[in-house]
């Protein structure tokens, strides 16, 4: 990425707060693909934007298990960005 994102709100560069974060995009059936991306956040207002990602998914859901689990540990971690609805559904899954 060549610039920082720029917030919105406030008109300054958001600075990066934490670098390789996951990403989930869903299809209909479910999980699809994972990506590596990094965490932006405004220092003055603290909006966040995920942004920088790979050129390519690290895991499909083709890679089953490995997949699964690093979306199961990214979650716990706190470093998985998907759909509100995926987080809310496997968050109330869980024992």
């Amino acid at each position: 990425m060549s610039h920082r994102p720029v917030c919105g709100q406030c008109g300054v560069e958001m600075q990066m707060e934490k670098s390789g974060v996951y990403v989930l995009d869903m299809a209909d059936f479910g999980p699809y693909l994972l990506w590596l991306a990094d965490l932006f956040r405004c220092p003055k207002c603290k909006a966040g934007v995920v942004a920088g990602f790979a050129d390519r998914p690290c895991f499909r859901h083709e890679d089953g298990q490995t997949f699964t689990e690093t979306i199961d540990a990214a979650r716990n971690r706190g470093e998985l960005f998907a759909s509100r609805l995926y987080i809310e559904e496997t968050v109330k899954e869980a024992p």
